[in-house]
């Protein structure tokens, strides 16, 4: 049984409505983050080491050659994740952590005039994008409802 199902169409119908960048991949994520809970007992917020560790368990067998993909979209999802700059809790620009994807809640936007390093445009739809694949390869590999 997948616990949080409301939650999780909850936070996935409001990614597929919102046209920014960002929220997509934050309301995208937490969605996947919901999934792996269940999966993996992940305990905080580092969807891409639940991930690895959901490839580990069950990409085998008929799901075997989908443990290069996962661990490929892994390592995408790290550097997109770290491609965001975010408000660090010192008031300094830094890399969001790939451990706790919450922090691009704090994304330095380019368009509000942040000095740099700031988070461009690009760098945000790539973010985006790269959750939309992983949450599609989830739901169309493994069923999971997302």
């Amino acid at each position: 049984m997948t616990r949080h199902t409301k939650n999780i169409d909850a936070f996935v119908a409001a990614s597929v409505s919102s046209s920014d960048h960002i929220v997509k991949a934050y309301l995208g994520l937490v969605a996947v983050e919901l999934i792996l809970k269940n999966d993996v007992g992940l305990k905080g917020h580092n969807v891409p080491a639940a991930i690895d560790k959901f490839a580990h368990l069950f990409a085998i067998g008929h799901h075997q050659g989908c443990k290069i993909k996962l661990n490929a979209l892994v390592a995408q999802l790290r550097n997109a994740i770290t491609a965001i700059t975010v408000q660090g809790k010192d008031g300094n620009p830094c890399n969001a952590p790939v451990d706790s994807y919450p922090n691009i809640r704090y994304v330095r936007h380019e368009s509000d005039s942040w000095p740099a390093p700031f988070t461009s445009e690009e760098q945000a739809k790539v973010l985006s994008a790269k959750v939309l694949e992983i949450r599609a390869y989830l739901k169309n590999k493994f069923g999971k409802a997302l």
